[in-house]
């Protein structure tokens, strides 16, 4: 992506084709569905969410397609380009769901379009947690009490003990982290099919996460009467990207994971996609299987390569 060209000029573009494309979401059933759970941007659900006006970063700005032919359209106006290149000024768009035919898109394509709709949303995130991480930091190295604001994100990383103790206060900061944006971009292209499975189309679920609560998602079609879960739907796609960090951060099969990348934060190492999949093993039944299926994704796609990424009117993002 060029960098020559005015960022207030790069925003102008990005309204205009937004109001051009925007029509009315074709997934209203299932964010209904989702929204039934308790979801919600505020709350312990999916985290304390961030003061704009405290921010550094920028508020995404929403659309929505008709066809993948579009999106690509829409990405190809804004000199948005997959490869993407190092040092690259990335739009900060929200896509809120997948276009329906993406599938019908060749290989290549198809690929690109799914990387650049999700690469901002994963962006997004990133930076949340990593300000609710600086946010930590900042409290531990003043040595002060707990205010409300570490209280609620201890709260929502389910940390129980008391933040004076140093081993709650570690296990706090071991859960507020990134992953890496390679790791979370493969494993979106892995379990949703390249954005094409019917839970990706129907029910924004892009990493295969399930629910108990089966009015909250889709039921698998093999599925019987007996079966007791559902693959969970999410009222937009960049929920699920949250869920899908949230899920990495707190659950205790990825313990692993979490302390492999306390371990590279520690040696001052920037945490690296193939080393971190091994903290996967329990993500899929299929174990050891898996976590080489998405190391090939990632040397394959090049995701282990993608240096620092900004978000239009962010600081650089690195992936680290």
């Amino acid at each position: 992506m060029r960098q020559d060209s005015s960022v207030m000029g790069f925003l102008a573009l990005c309204a205009v084709l937004i109001a051009a494309i925007s029509v009315p979401s074709t997934h209203n059933a299932k964010q209904a569905a989702a929204d039934s759970t308790g979801m919600n941007l505020v709350g312990s659900a999916l985290g304390p969410a961030l003061n704009p006006q405290n921010s550094q970063y920028p508020v995404p700005r929403q659309i929505q397609v008709r066809s993948a032919v579009e999106l690509d359209r829409l990405f190809a106006e804004l000199d948005y380009q997959w490869p993407i290149e190092e040092q690259t000024n990335v739009p900060p768009l929200e896509v809120t769901a997948l276009p329906l035919d993406l599938g019908a898109l060749e290989t290549p394509i198809k690929k690109a379009v799914f990387f650049r709709t999700l690469l901002p949303l994963v962006l997004f995130e990133r930076n949340r947690i990593r300000q609710q991480r600086a946010t930590l930091l900042d409290w531990m190295h003043m040595k002060r009490p707990p205010s409300p604001e570490i209280l609620e994100i201890a709260k929502h990383y389910r940390v129980k003990g008391d933040l004076d103790n140093l081993t709650s206060r570690q296990e706090l900061l071991r859960r507020v982290d990134t992953v890496p944006t390679g790791l979370a971009l493969a494993q979106a292209a892995n379990e949703s099919g390249w954005g094409t499975s019917r839970f990706a189309v129907n029910a924004n679920n892009l990493f295969g996460v399930w629910t108990f609560k089966r009015h909250a998602g889709l039921a698998p079609r093999s599925a019987d009467s007996d079966t007791r879960h559902a693959v969970r739907a999410y009222p937009s796609l960049r929920r699920a990207v949250r869920s899908y960090f949230f899920n990495i951060n707190v659950g205790h099969a990825y313990e692993q994971l979490r302390e492999m990348r306390e371990h590279m934060r520690r040696a001052g190492k920037p945490l690296d996609a193939l080393k971190l999949a091994a903290g996967l093993v329990n993500y899929s039944s299929r174990g050891e299987a898996y976590v080489e299926e998405i190391r090939r994704m990632i040397r394959l796609n090049k995701l282990d390569r993608l240096g620092v990424l900004t978000i239009a009117r962010a600081e650089p993002t690195p992936d680290r």
